[in-house]
């Protein structure tokens, strides 16, 4: 016990001699790590490669997650708090796809950035089209108009401020479309 102590307290006096000693040059370390990081293109995120993955991700999405909502009723594989199509993407790439990736060289495995973007890509990709948006989109435009009341006076404030294609209750003449919301 006593060993590990000694071991332990070598290691923080290591440390603390390290850092007072480049505390100097902790600016120049800054800088070449930003240039480090500047010249990987892959380190951004944003690479041909996972735009092209995340718009055919986009479009798997965009068929799947309807006729999978209203074919097999109660799946929601969108309309969730973290939607499980997703989830299940980002860990197929993480498990699956990029360790094989990185076998096969190391130059093709997705770094954290790529799969960061595919993955909030997939979660915007994934809310739309599902019930996700019909669920909570269409009411919120909506609900004002239908509990707006002489009381709160909302028709007054929302009509003449809200451009007509912004919601299906205002007209394009900028009248009310009762029929929509009541």
């Amino acid at each position: 016990m006593a060993h590990v102590v000694r071991q332990v307290a070598q290691s923080v006096a290591q440390t603390e001699a390290q850092t007072s000693t480049a505390h100097s040059s902790s600016l120049a370390f800054d800088h070449d790590r930003l240039a480090e990081i500047s010249n990987n293109p892959r380190d951004h995120g944003v690479t041909r490669r996972v735009v092209v993955l995340s718009l055919l991700l986009s479009v798997v999405f965009g068929y799947a997650l309807p006729v999978i909502d209203y074919k097999f009723f109660n799946t929601f594989l969108g309309g969730t708090h973290l939607p499980p199509g997703a989830i299940g993407v980002l860990l197929l790439l993480i498990l699956v796809v990029n360790p094989l990736l990185r076998v096969a060289s190391k130059k093709w495995g997705l770094s954290r950035n790529e799969a960061l973007t595919v993955y909030i890509t997939c979660l915007f990709s994934s809310m739309v089209p599902g019930h996700g948006s019909e669920n909570f989109t269409i009411p919120n435009l909506l609900a004002p108009f239908y509990f707006a009341t002489p009381e709160n006076k909302w028709l007054d404030i929302l009509q003449g401020r809200l451009p007509y294609w912004m919601t299906p209750a205002i007209t394009e003449a900028g009248g009310l479309n009762k029929p929509i919301y009541d």
